[in-house]
């Protein structure tokens, strides 16, 4: 199946005539170049929560942000929407994407408006590695689970640090 969605790929990338950037795709508005195929094939849904390595340039490729993103996915809003990216890749999968600046990434995966030097007419590269796929259960869980250890964390601070106001004798 991975094989046979590869060669679709390379097929559809080689022929798109109208196409301005050399290499790439083009889906639902998105241009995409597949750079890596994973050894899974699990592909997410909407619903389910993804951890991505990101990284975003501008289209003469200075990075502006680079990190690891983890969000839950929704249906896609509107044509160029960048949850349409994640149709085209599985776990483990990389791939570059162009899109325009106002795509919703920032608002949807970062959570924050874009930079205000990116204009709205704009286009930008985001270079996805897809790391894990969740469902919304797993993710509660893991989510429980951390902040439980956080807080047992904060509990564990406050008695070293009262031990040591109490030992050196701190009113």
């Amino acid at each position: 199946m991975r094989t046979c969605t590869a060669i679709c790929l390379v097929f559809l990338m080689a022929h798109s005539c109208s196409n301005p950037y050399a290499g790439y795709a083009v889906y639902e508005g998105i241009y995409y170049k597949l750079l890596k195929i994973g050894e899974q094939d699990k592909y997410a849904r909407s619903g389910e929560y993804v951890t991505i390595d990101v990284t975003c340039k501008t289209m003469r490729d200075s990075v502006f942000f680079s990190g690891v993103c983890r969000f839950g996915l929704t249906r896609p809003e509107f044509p160029g929407a960048f949850a349409h990216c994640f149709a085209l890749i599985g776990e483990q999968d990389s791939a570059e994407f162009i899109v325009p600046a106002t795509s919703g990434f920032f608002e949807e995966a970062l959570k924050t408006p874009p930079p205000e030097y990116l204009h709205s007419s704009e286009e930008i590269k985001i270079a996805v590695r897809l790391r894990e796929i969740q469902s919304r259960e797993a993710f509660l869980r893991e989510r429980q689970t951390f902040l439980r250890w956080a807080a047992d964390a904060g509990e564990h601070e406050r008695h070293l640090l009262r031990e040591y106001v109490r030992n050196a004798k701190i009113d």
